[in-house]
């Protein structure tokens, strides 16, 4: 995981001499900001915003086109699921040793606005299908979590392959090119990073808000 800092450093040349100029901003005070952003209500608000644009986009979509091979797909971590709790915890930083603790504890919370969405889809047979950057080995508690949530009846849950060599951006586009293999047009796809959106495979792809980490779309199984 990654803390979205943006510190500026400015140098000046002085008789030939690179000095730092010492006007930075604090780790603290990043880290204050996320937490001003998600008390405030403000990170919920914007998540929200963006959840209500696309179960408008798809009920459009859905009175446009024949019902019965559309199909979403759906990120989990930061999309159907709120880390929010635990990040704040390890103060917004960790590594994979953090983040499978975080995931083994299955008691991530359940992002309403958007689980709205699956649920509206389920209910017009609109096939949902989970594509999620978290290992295979995590399966039991992922299921169990998504449980405690209120998601289920999903049409195909798939974990990137613990031993797997493609990247994560790669590992998520194929399983959009196999739903689609499988005769379904995805109309929306949505995450949390770029890299669950990017490679095609998908006639729209919304980005939700995550100011906490960013998962690099080259980012390769380590």
């Amino acid at each position: 995981m990654f803390l979205r800092c943006f510190c500026v450093f400015f140098v000046i040349v002085i008789n030939n001499v690179f000095a730092f100029d010492a006007r930075t901003d604090n780790l603290a005070s990043c880290k204050g900001a996320l937490l001003e952003y998600i008390h405030s209500g403000s990170y919920i608000n914007d998540l929200n915003k963006k959840a209500d644009y696309a179960l408008n986009y798809l009920k459009k979509e859905y009175s446009q086109n024949d019902v019965s091979n559309l199909a979403i797909v759906f990120d989990i971590d930061e999309t159907l699921l709120s880390n929010t709790k635990s990040l704040e915890k390890y103060h917004f930083g960790g590594d994979k040793v953090v983040f499978n603790e975080i995931t083994k504890a299955a008691d991530a919370a359940p992002i309403h606005s958007v689980i709205n969405i699956y649920n509206w889809a389920k209910q017009h047979h609109v096939a949902v299908y989970l594509v999620t950057g978290r290992s295979e080995l995590f399966k039991k508690e992922t299921v169990l979590n998504l449980q405690k949530a209120g998601v289920n009846g999903w049409d195909g849950l798939y974990f990137w392959p613990h031993d797997s060599n493609l990247s994560v951006q790669r590992f998520k586009a194929n399983m959009r090119y196999k739903v689609q293999k499988e005769g379904k047009l995805i109309i929306l796809n949505i995450g949390d990073q770029h890299s669950d959106l990017i490679g095609g495979n998908a006639r729209k792809s919304i980005k939700l808000p995550n100011p906490f980490y960013l998962i690099p779309s080259n980012k390769k199984r380590a």
